[in-house]
């Protein structure tokens, strides 16, 4: 499974003789990469939940975990 990290790892390592695209690349992506760690939170959120709850739970719980404990208040 890819990771946030290994995601923003790999941008880089394609581009890694050029910093300037780099941080340029960084600022374009930002939204992607962070949507990219909120569904990579709430997979594993999902995963670690009770098998007998059904998948719309399991999505509204991990949902919950993430906006009260990795969003900005």
């Amino acid at each position: 499974m890819e990771t946030p990290i290994t995601y923003v790892n790999k941008l880089i390592m394609e581009h890694i003789d050029n910093p300037s695209v780099v941080t340029n690349m960084i600022k374009d992506y930002y939204s992607e990469i962070l949507q990219f760690e909120a569904n990579f939170i709430k997979k594993i959120y999902i995963d670690a939940l009770p098998l007998d709850l059904s998948i719309a739970n399991k999505e509204r719980l991990a949902e919950k975990y993430y906006l009260e404990n990795f969003t900005k208040k």
